[in-house]
């Protein structure tokens, strides 16, 4: 069991955003999205876990644009005249790429 930084004697109930030191109840300021040192690190945690939110929203533009340019590219090519399978392809290449790092952003910690 991991113990508070400032106070030996007591069980950390978690660790601080911004420096990873162990809090215990007294030593933390819970702020609902994140733990920080209490009159210390408050508003930093804060920032830092709405930075972590925002940055895991942006991370979806990638794989929704490659899985849309997919979908257009494999229609595009199946329904040329004559059709291209190269162009096909290419647009199946583009959803498998979108799909894998949908599945990679979604794993728990990956990153």
């Amino acid at each position: 069991m991991m113990r508070c930084f400032y106070h030996n004697d007591r069980d950390a109930v978690g660790t601080c955003r911004a420096c990873s030191k162990g809090l215990c109840v007294e030593c933390a300021a819970d702020l609902g999205v994140a733990i920080g040192c209490k009159g210390m690190h408050e508003g930093l945690a804060r920032e830092m876990a709405r930075a972590q939110a925002k940055a895991g929203r942006v991370a979806l533009i990638l794989p929704v644009f490659a899985i849309c340019m997919g979908a257009l590219f494999s229609g595009w090519g199946l329904l040329s005249s004559p059709p291209s399978i190269f162009t096909a392809a290419l647009g199946l290449g583009f959803v498998a790429f979108g799909i894998l790092f949908l599945r990679k952003g979604a794993a728990p910690g990956a990153g």
